[in-house]
């Protein structure tokens, strides 16, 4: 009978010293239902680290010993159509990227597979709160990263970041349907390029037509639309000069998110604005920055908000953006276009089938000498293109990007809770070993 005592305290003092183990074992390398994922193998290690912590769980900790895209990444199960919000603490070490020229590459949180990411943190920071938001759409599964590089080799970084406190909150669906619309006005550019100096300022004239387009745009949407949106806009005249610029071969040099965020960040947090345009000047009658003719561009995002450039033209007498019953009855027209290239984007996020913008000669549309394409716009706005009645579903009006005001009455999930039953951490820890 003693020896069998024996054998039973044996084998419980065995037992409580594997699970301290154990413990201590999950602890270093246990990264719980995280998987990793990486570009380059062997330059990169993930790690668990109780030490630098932002509180008592220990952090998710990537370091990239050379330049590499890596991250932490979780599948995890989603509501359609259904807004979700995630914060994370992140603390980087010198995080520097490949090339300086890829700004949306960092420290940051990403949905894996698309295009949704929060800001990008570089250098050295000390804990400093993330926020990703997000509409789920028409997905019931999203894989969620918490990354150090980007999605692109150019941007791939080296140096060090620790994740820590991550929170996953479901939010509420808000069917407003009036978009708030941000309208900054870069009055000056002062750039180098190439080691040549540029600078412009827009005059006086540049401010009055912008503004009068900004309401003239306001009443198109809404007539347009057949009253199924409303606009309410902000005008923000920026005297701070744009000093970055991002190039590529299409477009030439234009205003990046990127490029903006400094400049812009603090009214957006102020408000919730539903999209966003920047208007600025790249030449003039002496010089000219190249831009391949645009005078706006669409379809890129701030914070999953739609952003638009909106350029003046050339020569400080064109009446591009100026009212004439004769020859000019749509001078807002690119603001118009530029906008609906944003809900064309939502369209198919969203999974609603949706003419191209740019493909109105395929239904018999034209640009007129003084209308534009305004009998196009209305058409496709008012969903009345063709016999069957195609064009912008009706719940695009609803779907603005996801705000804070969704998250008024959230609902904390538990997606990222730390692994805490002993048996899971032993077979968490066991694949995990399995990986190195």
């Amino acid at each position: 009978m003693k020896k069998v005592l024996k054998n039973v305290l044996f084998l419980a003092i065995f037992a409580l010293i594997a699970i301290l183990v154990m413990n201590i074992v999950y602890k270093q390398i246990g990264y719980g239902y995280f998987k990793k994922a990486l570009s380059r193998p062997g330059i990169t290690f993930f790690t668990r680290d109780n030490k630098v912590k932002y509180s008592n769980m220990n952090s998710y900790k990537i370091e990239n010993k050379d330049y590499n895209n890596s991250t932490f990444y979780k599948k995890i199960k989603v509501k359609r159509n259904t807004p979700y919000r995630i914060t994370c603490m992140i603390k980087t070490e010198n995080v520097n990227i490949l090339d300086r020229a890829y700004k949306n590459s960092g420290a940051k949180i990403s949905l894996l597979d698309s295009n949704e990411q929060s800001k990008c943190l570089t250098g050295t920071n000390d804990w400093t709160k993330v926020t990703l938001m997000f509409n789920s759409k028409q997905n019931d599964e999203i894989s969620v990263g918490f990354m150090l590089g980007a999605e692109s080799e150019y941007g791939n970084v080296s140096g060090t970041a620790w994740f820590s406190d991550i929170q996953l909150e479901e939010g509420n669906i808000n069917n407003d349907t009036n978009w708030n619309v941000a309208c900054f006005m870069f009055k000056n550019v002062d750039v180098t390029i190439s080691n040549k100096r540029y600078n412009y300022s827009m005059s006086e004239t540049d401010i009055k037509q912008l503004r009068e387009c900004m309401l003239r745009f306001k009443q198109s949407c809404e007539i347009l639309s057949n009253e199924n949106m409303t606009i309410t806009y902000d005008i923000i005249e920026l005297e701070t000069p744009v000093n970055s610029l991002s190039y590529d071969e299409k477009r030439g040099y234009y205003i990046d998110p990127a490029d903006a965020e400094k400049l812009i960040d603090a009214y957006i947090q102020k408000e919730n604005y539903d999209h966003i345009f920047v208007c600025l000047r790249l030449n003039d009658e002496k010089t000219a920055i190249k831009c391949n003719n645009w005078i706006g561009l669409g379809s890129m995002e701030y914070k999953q908000i739609g952003f638009s450039n909106i350029r003046m033209p050339t020569s400080s007498k064109s009446k591009k953006y100026v009212y004439n019953d004769e020859t000019n009855r749509f001078p807002e027209e690119v603001f118009v276009h530029e906008f609906l290239h944003s809900l064309e984007k939502n369209s198919e996020k969203y999974g609603y089938k949706v003419p191209a913008l740019h493909d109105y000669e395929q239904y018999g549309y034209n640009s007129d000498s003084a209308t534009g394409l305004y009998n196009w716009f209305k058409a496709y706005m008012a969903s009345t293109i063709g016999d069957d009645n195609q064009g912008l579903n009706k719940q695009i009006y609803k779907l603005k990007p996801i705000k804070e005001s969704n998250f008024k009455t959230s609902k904390v999930l538990e997606e990222f809770e730390d692994v805490t039953n002993i048996f899971e951490r032993l077979k968490l820890v066991i694949k995990t070993m399995n990986t190195y």
